[in-house]
């Protein structure tokens, strides 16, 4: 009775069994500048942190693009360097050929009083080549009536001699005037095929450099071909093969050509 009466005093009438309800938790109203304040507190430290990365990869990022503007500075100077260094290339390899031509044109020039002789016998010893082959030349060429006597300076046979080989070698012979070596050669031309030592066939050739002969060489097998063919031809100085068509001679430095000619312009059916 005291409660209900107390309860009545307070001007509340509790229901019996239920409780009376909690009082109010106070709340407090923070200001956008607080607000703020706090925010600024909070995310100081990050932005200062992120802001110190940023900065770190600015200056990587401009190391990177230091190191590569002289990279480029580099590869640019190690393209022109390269770009001269061809130009160069190609001129040294023109004037290395050029000297190559002309050391082979005054090697051809100091053999231009020599002979080859293919097919002399080895029993003719080395100390007596030059009397024997003075008298056979003489007698061979009748060259009694030259003017120029027929005078060998020197004479000696080509490499060593080859074990259980039956074919000679050959013999180069320098003479003392052009003249008689030219005029030697010239009636070989006439009598070839009937020149003789001993009863051995001998050929006798212009003696040429080994890169002149390879030259010469490479015209062997179209020579064959027109001279089987009966068509006029000849091989010149240094290594130019003259063709005669049509009432005109045509001039080849290369096999290839020449051959594409006889088989354009002589025999259509190819030389081999």
């Amino acid at each position: 009775a005291m409660s209900n009466k107390k309860e009545k005093e307070h001007g509340k009438e509790v229901s019996p069994g239920v409780s009376a309800p909690a009082s109010p938790v106070p709340t407090t109203s923070l200001s956008a500048e607080q607000i703020w304040t706090i925010m600024e507190e909070v995310l100081e430290p990050k932005y200062t942190a992120l802001a110190s990365q940023i900065a770190d990869l600015k200056e990587t990022m401009n190391s990177i693009n230091t190191r590569m503007e002289d990279l480029e500075s580099r590869m640019q100077a190690c393209e022109d360097g390269a770009e001269s260094c061809q130009s160069r290339m190609a001129t040294l390899e023109q004037q290395n050929a050029t000297l190559l031509e002309k050391l082979d044109d005054l090697e051809n020039r100091s053999r231009r009083d020599n002979l080859r002789l293919v097919g002399i016998p080895e029993s003719l010893s080395e100390g007596s080549l030059v009397s024997v082959l003075e008298a056979w030349l003489k007698d061979t060429f009748q060259m009694s009536e030259f003017p120029e006597p027929v005078s060998i300076e020197r004479a000696h046979r080509m490499g060593r001699t080859r074990q259980g080989s039956d074919k000679p070698r050959q013999i180069i012979v320098k003479f003392h005037h052009y003249a008689v070596k030219a005029a030697i050669l010239r009636k070989f031309q006439q009598q070839r095929g009937s020149v003789t030592f001993e009863g051995s066939p001998v050929l006798i050739f212009q003696d040429y450099s080994a890169a002149l002969m390879e030259k010469r060489r490479s015209f062997h097998p179209i020579c064959a071909g027109l001279a089987a063919k009966k068509a006029r031809f000849m091989l010149v100085y240094p290594a130019t093969l003259k063709i005669y068509q049509d009432g005109s001679w045509s001039a080849f430095t290369s096999p290839q050509a020449a051959t594409d000619f006889v088989n354009a312009s002589i025999d259509p059916q190819g030389v081999d």
